[in-house]
């Protein structure tokens, strides 16, 4: 793809909205961040993007209105298990 049009890293997971708006897809970013980006489904364009500092992006849900998400996450570091789950807005 174009520059800043993929991931970083591989892809964990990969989401539809229930409109058939976007494709989300998660994964890992360098230095063992998150990366969660938000794809239009009918051109395949990136329309937004997040790097979350709480560790590898492993699985996204989304709510039924398809106004936000829940991303699991972690462990952000290595030798402590701890994993978290952030929520963000998805784009109107």
């Amino acid at each position: 793809g174009e520059p800043g049009q993929s991931h970083p890293s591989s892809v964990n997971n990969v989401r539809i909205t229930a409109d058939n708006k976007y494709i989300i897809s998660c994964g890992p970013a360098p230095k063992n961040k998150g990366f969660v980006a938000v794809w239009n489904l009918a051109d395949g364009k990136l329309v937004t993007k997040w790097e979350l500092e709480n560790g590898p992006a492993m699985s996204i849900s989304i709510n039924k209105e398809g106004t936000q998400m829940a991303v699991s996450c972690g462990p952000k570091n290595r030798l402590k298990p701890d994993s978290e789950i952030v929520i963000l807005n998805l784009p109107k």
